[in-house]
């Protein structure tokens, strides 16, 4: 008998902060996100309104990021991340927990529209409704429970 392993990707939705930890800051608590990209344990998804919020963060003065770093992350982001095209958005996420701070919205749904594993967040808003977005099948997770879960997933595989 021959065995086939058939390896799923987790797919996950980053939040902005997550991606500014793993591109720009070099965070090592977001380190492994490269690895588990090539490696393909992850896909992460993206749509027009995660990268443009994206690119103005980049610019904010605070960051203080030359234009060439700013175009590197991106393109970083940009060739890492499956765009989704935010008119594909299922019924059931107008059922979904609103969020205090409606610019987190989105990540909420294009998070439960493209079905992933999970919403990786450091933001105590989107964090805060986390058991109720469970009830819904989505998962609202930190960055270290993201880190378990791939563990956990890739031993699985």
């Amino acid at each position: 008998m021959i065995r086939v392993a058939i390896s799923r990707p987790l797919d996950v939705v980053l939040d902005t902060n997550v991606v500014l930890d793993w591109l720009v800051f070099r965070d090592s608590s977001v380190a492994y996100l490269d690895t588990a990209l090539a490696s393909n344990a992850i896909r992460v998804f993206s749509c027009a309104r995660s990268t443009g919020e994206l690119k103005r963060v980049l610019s904010y003065p605070t960051l203080a990021l030359d234009a060439e770093l700013q175009k590197e992350a991106l393109a970083r982001y940009e060739s890492n991340t499956l765009l989704v095209d935010g008119s594909a958005v299922l019924p059931l996420a107008g059922k979904l927990p609103r969020c205090r701070d409606p610019d987190d919205q989105y990540l909420l749904t294009l998070a439960f529209s493209t079905r992933a594993h999970a919403l990786v967040s450091r933001d105590k808003e989107l964090l805060r409704v986390a058991k109720q977005a469970k009830k819904l099948g989505l998962n609202v997770m930190d960055v270290p429970q993201l880190c378990a879960l791939l563990h956990t997933h890739q031993e699985t595989q």
